[in-house]
């Protein structure tokens, strides 16, 4: 899966996350296209995404590379978080 001309890749923990929750790819998607992020960390450059999804909010954590972006964790919370 391709997002904003990057490869879009998951782990192997992360799909697992996606599953349990009822994420579809689209959605991840859009959740880090459009969702409010913010960094996380400066020397990894990990992001951390978050956006409504029924009746809770889910953060995914990933980081941005050259190339592709990397998904590493996905949650669900009832609390708003950014």
């Amino acid at each position: 899966m391709f997002t904003a001309r990057k490869r879009l890749v998951v782990t192997k923990s992360a799909w697992r996350e996606m599953d349990h929750i009822g994420l579809s790819v689209p959605r991840l998607v859009a959740i880090i296209e459009e969702g409010k992020r913010r960094l996380e960390s400066r020397k990894t450059r990990k992001w951390l995404a978050q956006d409504k999804f029924g009746r809770k909010f889910v953060l995914v954590r990933y980081i941005e590379l050259p190339d592709k972006l990397v998904v590493i964790n996905i949650g669900a919370t009832t609390r708003k978080v950014i």
